[in-house]
């Protein structure tokens, strides 16, 4: 018997993509990992320019990462099955340093993130846990002053911190903040087709 499962992904994947533009425009895919003296610890904010008033000090850091089109969902046909990824392609990642009394970007880095993901219904929840850690591909790196001069193994190596900040605060905060949301019951009649 025909289950209709090829149609059902085909709604699933539209109202995903639906809720990661909503999501886009309202701000809150814009990210923010501070890592400020006066928190102890590397804290995750959701929104534009949210830590801009933080009370930072001289040498705190903090990485945005700001996409520039809404995530992509997507269901791909992988070595053993299909597997559902988000995708964010060419987001800005800038590292920052506060430095006499204002943040000061170092570098300037654009990423591609594509994560995979497990979905689920509980309760009547869709569900959707980010699975291990998203594969991030650096494309451009821009340094910002001093930084320059530097060579881009070492230019890569500096980066590398903003990417592991990144990654082991932000995305379990993610998982956490944002892994579902209620999808109405969509009841399916019977067309008449066998």
């Amino acid at each position: 018997a025909n289950t209709g499962s090829e149609i059902d992904m085909a709604i699933n994947v539209n109202i995903i993509n639906q809720a990661l533009m909503s999501m886009y425009r309202s701000g809150v895919t814009h990210i923010t990992v501070t890592n400020l003296k006066a928190d102890g610890k590397a804290l995750v904010h959701f929104g534009p320019s949210i830590s801009d008033n933080y009370p930072a000090q001289q040498g705190d850091m903090r990485v945005e990462l700001v996409p520039q089109t809404p995530g992509l969902f997507e269901m791909a046909q992988g070595d053993t099955g299909t597997q559902a990824t988000l995708y964010y392609r060419n987001a800005q990642m800038f590292i920052e340093t506060y430095r006499n009394g204002a943040w000061e970007t170092d570098f300037d880095v654009a990423v591609d993130i594509r994560a995979g993901v497990l979905m689920n219904i509980v309760a009547g929840e869709f569900q959707m846990t980010i699975l291990g850690t998203p594969e991030l591909t650096v494309n451009t790196i821009k340094a910002k002053g001093a930084n320059k001069l530097l060579p881009d193994n070492v230019l890569r190596q500096l980066v590398q911190f903003g990417v592991d900040l990144l990654m082991t605060v932000a995305v379990p905060q993610i998982s956490d903040t944002f892994a579902g949301f209620r999808i109405p019951a969509l009841p399916v009649g019977d067309a008449g087709h066998e």
